[in-house]
């Protein structure tokens, strides 16, 4: 998420080249409809995390559905570039970075502007999905907006000409799909979906051969991991849970979580009894690889997190 010093640039910026963009914008919703009819060129924006990415995932597809040569790029943020990477209905793929150099942005930004889309659709309440749209002289941008936003990022949502409001009790899929309606799909399908990498499979086999699993052997995972430190859940309650399952049931565990939760995972290995039926993948599989890696667990245990 951007921090506060950057919403307010992004505020400042847009506000001063606003007459230009809206003349841009004006001129651009007033020409090319055929290609709006038939051929509309949508960008996505996602600068969220893995959880949020996959909520988002039928929008892809349902806007392929509803426009079938449509063209479909998206930004989304680096830590869940790997559950966009492999989806079949996404056309070009931009990973932002708020730690990118001020060049690089500038280059993403032009290459965007090359691109001329019709559409965009904003799904997570930030400075980058308000502000970039209005900048690329997109005609179409719709967006999300909250209740309880800073001041910069109010001031930045009337440069969204379509706009919904986010209601903490909707669930976030639910609001995704809302969205759509703006661009004529009526009633999708909320079925999410995410892609194994091409080479994830014979990865997870291997790791599996190594640890003299069978496919046969039922699997339970734990992640232990959490992108925000106040879900966390101590270690030594997943161990005591991981203790119980495997007196009680034939299961092998498959630990799961990322390079960070190498120390936690160590902690984790010590309190366990039978460590020959426990399997450590702390930091062997990156986010694209967990579908191909997911597909082999009967159960999955975690905090309210990304793989979950």
């Amino acid at each position: 998420m951007l921090s506060r010093a950057t919403a307010i640039v992004f505020l400042l910026l847009t506000y001063l080249f606003a007459p230009c963009g809206f003349f841009v914008s004006f001129l651009r919703r007033h020409t090319g409809l055929a290609r709006r009819t038939f051929s509309p060129r949508f960008l996505i924006i996602q600068s969220a995390r893995i959880g949020d990415m996959v909520c988002v995932t039928p929008a892809f597809r349902e806007i392929k559905k509803r426009y079938p040569t449509a063209y479909i790029a998206t930004v989304v943020a680096e830590p869940a570039a790997g559950i966009s990477a492999h989806n079949p209905h996404i056309d070009e793929f931009f990973y932002y970075d708020p730690a990118r150099t001020l060049c690089s942005a500038i280059r993403l930004f032009v290459v965007l502007a090359l691109k001329r889309f019709d559409y965009a659709l904003n799904f997570f309440p930030g400075p980058l999905g308000n502000a970039l749209p209005f900048w690329l002289g997109i005609p179409f941008r719709v967006s999300t907006t909250i209740t309880k936003a800073s001041r910069p990022l109010r001031l930045l949502f009337p440069f969204s000409n379509i706009r919904l409001c986010y209601k903490k009790e909707d669930p976030a899929q639910e609001h995704h799909l809302k969205l759509l309606q703006a661009v004529g799909i009526t009633a999708p399908d909320g079925r999410r979906e995410v892609f194994k990498a091409p080479h994830a499979e014979g990865q997870v086999q291997d790791f599996f051969a190594h640890a003299g699993v069978t496919p046969q052997t039922t699997l339970v995972g734990i992640g232990i991991g959490c992108g925000k430190n106040f879900r966390k859940w101590p270690i030594e309650r997943f161990a005591e849970v991981a203790n119980w399952m495997l007196g009680r049931y034939a299961v092998h565990i498959v630990l799961v979580g990322g390079e960070e939760e190498e120390g936690d995972a160590a902690r984790f290995f010590a309190m366990i009894r039978q460590k020959d039926r426990v399997h450590n993948a702390v930091g062997v599989f990156g986010v694209a690889d967990l579908p191909a890696l997911f597909s082999r667990i009967a159960l999955f245990i975690s905090v309210s997190t990304g793989p979950l």
